[in-house]
């Protein structure tokens, strides 16, 4: 469970160390079933991804998708912090501002 989390984190301030924590974290849940940690582990790819993945969004989508069928709500507070980075990245400011109040509407509520 700490694993996909340190993997989240790192997919912010590690780009040479990402890679390796995302594997490991894969490796150690594949055998379990822990949906909100598989979440986290793959809102940290799309983290390490950002400003580059033209299919970034689309692929956030889905996720949204699976948050939204799984139940897993504050996941989609992740995966909206993940999209923010990413239109931060590429200078989007549109899409950041977006992003942006659909974080405060996901978190205003604790």
């Amino acid at each position: 469970m700490a694993q996909a989390h340190l993997a989240f984190a790192v997919s912010f301030v590690d780009t040479l160390r990402d890679d390796d924590e995302l594997d490991l974290a894969d490796r150690l849940l594949s055998p379990l079933s822990l949906r909100s940690n598989e979440m986290t582990a793959r809102i940290a790819t799309l983290v390490r991804d950002a400003g580059f993945a033209v299919d970034l969004p689309d692929r956030a989508a889905v996720q949204l998708a699976e948050i939204g069928l799984f139940g897993i709500s504050y996941a989609a507070a992740k995966l909206q912090l993940a999209l923010c980075f990413h239109h931060t990245v590429l200078d989007a400011q549109n899409d950041l501002a977006a992003d942006i109040a659909r974080l405060r509407e996901l978190t205003q509520d604790g």
